[in-house]
């Protein structure tokens, strides 16, 4: 629209060139030497010279509005040709992609997440079963334990009987003794010897039993310490590993809800993606304006000459290109359009 505005204003400049020139041309014929007409000439040259200035200002605007215009059309065709190529290959890439990462590898993926929570699921049961089995060897422990205390009081028992007794047997020995002296008797002394022979054995047998419930409490002691502390420490590696499964545990579970929250996004994303690919660029062509550098009157009346801000090179990428018409397909000696042109 703007270039055939400024090529009607080129035409009608043109015109009234001609015409003034016309005139001036009649009136310098007409050999008229008043004064009048010598201003009126004047006047008629100066505004030719005007309009001539203003016609080449105005070629000069057409033709870089024209050249503008050309470069610009090239553009807005290669923009558009990379569009459709960024459209299909965006496209393609990202089916592409979503069939690369198929939909199966994802179901694979959760179904071993899935199997991996029930064998933890099962551990921990068995961690919790393998509580009840170290309470019931702590109760094990402790009868253990009452056991051996019940032999140490027997024990006890059995010395006091055998103390007893040797105080009966010394009892005896000095009835026996007094007796012996008295009558001299042989077999008192036998007896007196045999009862002897059985204290001496009883001391003994009392002695040894004295050794071994000296040295007892203090086996049952560290042996009982012992049992305390192994049972500490199995609490201590159950409730450990528990800690640990249960953290796996909930690990595993997000990590898999996560890949349930991509999954679902890379399918609406493929909805997406089948429902633009029908018509990718139409969007895209609406959105593509081009700049328009509006023209400014300078304060003498004339257009300004138009300096892009950036150089264009048409033929920049391009290995058949006529410089003459501007267009593809054949060199500057073979264009077919030069005559028209020039």
């Amino acid at each position: 629209m703007q270039l055939e505005a400024l090529q009607k204003e080129n035409d009608t400049l043109r015109t009234e060139r001609s015409e003034a020139e016309a005139s001036t041309g009649a009136l310098l014929k007409t050999g008229n030497s008043e004064e009048d007409d010598s201003e009126l000439v004047a006047q008629l040259k100066k505004k030719v010279e005007m309009l001539t200035q203003d016609v080449t200002s105005m070629e000069i605007v057409l033709e870089d509005a024209q050249a503008k215009a050309r470069a610009k059309g090239v553009e807005v065709a290669e923009l558009e040709i990379k569009l459709e190529e960024l459209s299909t290959d965006n496209v393609a890439n990202l089916l592409d992609q979503i069939v690369g990462m198929s939909l199966d590898d994802w179901e694979k993926d959760k179904l071993e997440y899935q199997k991996k929570i029930e064998t933890l699921e099962r551990k921990l049961e068995a961690a919790t079963k393998g509580s009840g089995t170290v309470s019931e060897t702590a109760k094990a422990n402790e009868l253990v334990i009452a056991e051996l205390r019940g032999k140490e009081l027997a024990k006890e028992a059995m010395i006091s009987q055998l103390q007893q007794k040797i105080k009966t047997l010394e009892t005896d020995a000095i009835k026996n003794g007094n007796f012996a002296s008295k009558g001299e008797d042989t077999r008192h002394v036998d007896e007196t010897a045999a009862f002897e022979r059985e204290q001496q054995e009883l001391k003994l047998t009392i002695s040894s039993l004295k050794k071994e419930l000296d040295t007892r409490p203090a086996y049952d002691d560290n042996e009982l310490n012992e049992l305390q502390n192994s049972l500490e420490m199995v609490e201590t590696l159950h409730r450990d590993e528990m800690t640990n499964l249960q953290r796996e545990f909930e690990l595993t579970r997000e990590k898999n809800a996560k890949m349930e929250t991509e999954l679902a996004a890379l399918q609406q994303k493929l909805a997406e993606i089948s429902v633009g690919a029908q018509d990718p660029a139409n969007s895209q062509h609406s959105s593509i304006e081009l700049p328009r550098t509006p023209f400014q009157v300078q304060e003498d009346g004339s257009l300004p000459i138009y300096k892009p801000a950036k150089e264009v090179d048409p033929s920049e990428g391009r290995d058949d290109w006529c410089g003459l018409c501007e267009r593809d397909g054949h060199s500057s000696l073979n264009c077919p359009y030069e005559n028209d042109m020039f």
